[in-house]
């Protein structure tokens, strides 16, 4: 005994399981409507229908169930930097029109492999951009952030990323990091946009110099 699990894939549906067949064979769609092979698995070739076939205990739409593993599928939320940083000074706060160099931390690549409803997955995300919202009613789309080097003056602004704040107040950074995610399923492959967020509190501050004597 056994159970007929139906792919759906581009307008036909696939049987597999049963005589020859495992749940979650690989498959090769044609428009065409013919038979369609796997030679990879060795184990005969898929009948394509246009309907479902009498019998099937369910049907599976590929692209559907790859979207639905990405959705599920982790990506790391943006570790905002700040240089300077306000922590290193004795009030906690920067300074009204100081420049602010901004940056995240670098995650590489994210890459995985699950199944789903029978169909082994592989997920692959890369970042593609951060938008920092400043909180001031300002932002800005950062595809290219920059660590501020040690020495340089602190007048100068980040070529990348940055911002200066033209009143004091607290404000909060929120930046939302956007994720390509590729993936690839029983001979399909396609794209699906993530994003992930995080908040950073920071208060600027008006300093005024005082001379004494």
């Amino acid at each position: 005994m056994y159970v007929r699990l139906v792919y759906r894939s581009r307008g036909n549906y696939y049987e597999s399981g049963g005589a020859g067949f495992g749940s979650g064979i690989g498959l090769v769609s044609d428009s065409t409507g013919r038979a369609v092979c796997v030679p990879s698995e060795g184990k005969g070739c898929l009948t394509p229908y246009p309907q479902p076939p009498s019998g099937a205990a369910s049907v599976v739409d590929v692209r559907a169930t790859a979207q639905s593993a990405v959705a599920s599928l982790g990506v790391p939320a943006p570790a905002i930097r700040l240089a300077p940083e306000p922590a290193n000074n004795q009030w906690g706060a920067l300074a009204v029109g100081l420049p602010i160099w901004v940056w995240v931390d670098d995650p590489g690549s994210v890459g995985t492999s699950t199944s789903q409803d029978g169909i082994d997955i592989s997920l692959n995300a890369a970042r593609s951009s951060v938008t920092f919202d400043w909180g001031d009613g300002t932002s800005s789309v950062c595809t290219q952030m920059l660590e501020r080097p040690a020495g340089t003056d602190p007048l100068a602004a980040s070529p990348a990323c940055g911002h200066a704040y033209l009143k004091a107040g607290d404000f909060t950074i929120t930046a939302t990091a956007a994720w390509n995610v590729g993936w690839q399923a029983l001979g399909q492959q396609g794209q699906v946009d993530l994003s992930s967020s995080a908040t950073y509190e920071l208060p600027i501050r008006e300093f005024v110099t005082v001379v004494i004597g």
